[in-house]
């Protein structure tokens, strides 16, 4: 006789008899409470709150994606092109993207650079075919690593609002290791703020488990 209500008059209740039954709940039937289509059910037990209409087993799909590490950020570093950078450069590529480094936004000021003076900065992308630097095997000193989708859009944002808004550029600070640090951090990944990108990508290559 109330089957349309699941044998539970007192809880459940379909007054119409023609409305299908909305459920908050998987597999519990006395989560929540049953009203008519289209209404918010509310809460009999306390173990569902804030209900959003979403299937509670699809919101615990999509917070396990985003909590895998699906997407990449790959740090390499760079030969100097002139003698007044002799430290070489470091960019750095989220997800495939093409490679970006911090650097003087002004090649007049390359000078006052290498002096140690604050010049303006700029996010430029990498030359393509730029030499890469070789480590003491002679493998590229590079490191990718692995990171959620979430902390790839951080270091994106970061990117962003670095180029939208560029601090200062000095040699000794604010260069563009210390720059390629600052995205690591916003993705979350702990490394220090090496002044030299050799020293960073050693860093980042420990954070990732890989031999320096």
């Amino acid at each position: 006789m109330y089957a349309y209500v699941r044998n539970n008059p007192t809880t459940l209740n379909d007054p119409s008899g023609l409305d299908p039954p909305v459920q908050a709940g998987v597999g519990d039937p006395n989560a929540v409470a049953w009203t008519e289509w289209g209404d918010e059910p509310e809460s009999s037990t306390g173990a569902i709150e804030n209900w959003t209409g979403e299937d509670p087993q699809t919101v615990q799909v999509q917070a396990q994606q985003a909590q895998q590490k699906t997407d990449t950020v790959t740090f390499t570093e760079y030969k100097g092109e002139d003698w007044f950078n002799p430290a070489g450069h470091i960019g750095v590529s989220v997800d495939g993207s093409p490679g970006v480094g911090y650097t003087d936004k002004n090649s007049s000021d390359d000078i006052k650079a290498f002096l140690g003076e604050k010049v303006p900065g700029d996010v430029r992308p990498i030359k393509q075919g730029r030499e890469i630097q070789k480590d003491d095997e002679g493998k590229d000193m590079t490191v990718t690593m692995h990171v959620t989708h979430d902390e790839a859009d951080h270091m994106r944002q970061f990117i962003a609002k670095t180029k939208a808004s560029p601090r200062s550029y000095q040699r000794g600070h604010n260069n563009c290791s210390e720059w390629a640090a600052d995205v690591a951090h916003a993705g979350g990944i702990k490394v220090p703020r090496d002044m030299y990108p050799s020293d960073l990508i050693r860093d980042l290559r420990k954070a990732a488990g890989s031999p320096p």
